[in-house]
């Protein structure tokens, strides 16, 4: 993959990952998120729509995080979960056939590890529901990127 083809796949899934890792360090027990230079959020009590736009946009993230802790993520699935946001295919104009086909072997293997348990169980109802949770991940994360890539130009 050449140069421009790797600085667009960070460009385009730096965001995805990073919520990714923010949420994970969610703690419930506090309800809070533990962002940039150790600052920690705490859920907002009160009325939801009375909140100004930022607190929403926080709030939206600890509601992504409880949803996403209830999975109870390993460091394999946040590893691959991970590599499937960074090799996304639609994050690269080139080498769409390679992307593609470690994206599906990411997916696989997701699969495979999330389906099994300790004990060699079987939970048929793990993998949809953290499909739908990976589909909100990615909502969400379209739906804030304004606000993020927003923070960042004025951090400059």
């Amino acid at each position: 993959m050449n140069h421009s083809a790797q600085e667009e796949i960070i460009e385009k899934s730096w965001l995805v990952v990073k919520v990714l890792q923010i949420i994970h360090e969610f703690n419930p027990t506090e309800r809070c998120l533990t962002l940039a230079n150790n600052t920690t959020y705490i859920a907002a009590k009160g009325d939801y729509s009375e909140l100004d736009y930022t607190t929403k946009i926080f709030e939206n993230l600890i509601n992504l995080a409880a949803s996403f802790h209830c999975m109870q993520l390993d460091n394999r699935q946040l590893a691959l979960l991970s590599a499937l946001l960074i090799y996304n295919p639609k994050n690269v104009k080139e080498c769409k056939e390679k992307i593609d086909k470690v994206h599906m072997e990411l997916w696989k293997c997701l699969q495979s590890i999330s389906e099994m348990h300790d004990d060699d169980s079987i939970d048929l109802f793990y993998w949809p529901n953290l499909l739908v949770r990976i589909s909100q991940l990615l909502v969400t994360v379209t739906n804030m990127r304004g606000f993020f890539e927003m923070k960042i130009i004025l951090m400059q």
